[in-house]
């Protein structure tokens, strides 16, 4: 289809350049004598191959100067305002172009501004016309893409309004569930209700505040209950070590972008079996630094900075903190070291 159209692309201007050249002969010509095609073939070779560079350099205009109307690009004008730009444009350059045809011999107007006029009388209505139907077909084709583009849209919001209202529904079976869970658990195994109700508790946040901007104290607590849980769950060797400044009451940032960083501290860990988390706050910025001993011989999976984590959570700084955050990874020796830094303000 595509093909298709590009290949009349280039043979409507072919064709208009005919008709043009030829409406002007059986005009001129059965008004004089009424003999078709007079004078001599080489004259009216020359002028057809004009008259269709003329329909070429015209459909080209036509066309670079809806493509402009359509991005953006050009000015807003009415429809009436635009067809007497080109109309009022079409005129002093065909004018021009004969001028400058008969000025060098190119062409042969014998009748001088009688043969102007009678060119302009032929060719500007059909090349307006011609103007016309490229301009409502280029039209009828914007809408139709726009109302394409209108119904994906609609289409998108619906999905996206009942993922959201099954979201609804599994988070609260979720929670029912665990809460069934934790009453199960006999009181004396204090461990197991502990982590259920850590699960619990981190599972709500991230459910409820994903890219949702809550005060840094919010985030510094969850990121307390995400250490703990983990903890319950790692060696006993693992020692971690962390120091949270005090964030000022006002602050806010958006939540679960530290998450990552912790959760690779915990996958990766090994060698020494160490964790060390800093979180510190300025009035303008937080920094978080997370460092956790590996294997110098290579032990657990490799990390580069290059995981799906790393990449989603580099994409949403990108979004969420455009131009105001720093996020470094490094390995050094036996230890890998993740500090990322967002300016709040």
């Amino acid at each position: 289809m595509k093909k298709d159209r590009d290949l009349f692309r280039w043979i409507y201007p072919l064709l208009l350049g005919i008709v043009l050249f030829n409406t002007l002969r059986a005009i001129t010509d059965f008004n004089r004598n009424g003999t078709f095609w007079t004078g001599s073939l080489q004259e009216h070779i020359t002028a057809q191959a004009v008259t269709i560079a003329i329909a070429y350099a015209f459909d080209c205009f036509c066309r670079r100067k809806l493509k402009k109307e359509i991005t953006g690009t050009g000015k807003e004008k009415s429809a009436a305002a635009d067809y007497l730009t080109v109309a009022c444009l079409t005129t002093l350059s065909l004018n021009a172009l004969l001028f400058a045809g008969t000025s060098i011999g190119l062409l042969e107007l014998n009748n001088g501004w009688i043969d102007y006029m009678l060119i302009d009388i032929v060719y500007i209505p059909l090349l307006l016309i011609y103007y016309a139907t490229i301009r409502t077909t280029r039209m009828n084709r914007e809408y139709e893409e726009q109302r394409l583009m209108v119904e994906t849209i609609r289409s998108e919001q619906l999905r996206t309004e009942l993922n959201y209202l099954r979201a609804q529904y599994h988070p609260h079976f979720l929670f029912n569930a665990l809460n069934t869970i934790y009453f199960q658990i006999d009181e004396s195994n204090g461990e197991a209700r502990k982590g259920v109700e850590l699960l619990s508790e981190l599972l709500r946040y991230q459910i409820y505040s994903a890219d949702q901007k809550v005060t840094v104290e919010q985030e510094v607590a969850f990121m307390k209950a995400y250490i703990d849980f983990q903890k319950l769950r790692m060696p006993e060797r693992l020692q971690v070590e962390t120091r949270f400044d005090r964030p000022l009451p006002e602050q806010t940032m958006y939540s679960l972008l530290f998450q990552p960083l912790l959760e690779n501290a915990f996958k990766y860990v090994d060698g020494a079996y160490r964790i060390a988390v800093e979180l510190t706050f300025s009035e303008e910025s937080v920094v978080l630094r997370i460092e956790n001993s590996v294997s110098p011989e290579g032990g657990k999976v490799k990390r580069t900075g290059n995981g799906v984590g790393i990449k989603n959570l580099r994409r949403r700084l990108e979004l969420l903190y455009p131009q105001r955050h720093a996020l470094h990874l490094e390995r050094n020796g036996d230890r890998f070291t993740a500090e990322l830094k967002i300016e709040l303000q």
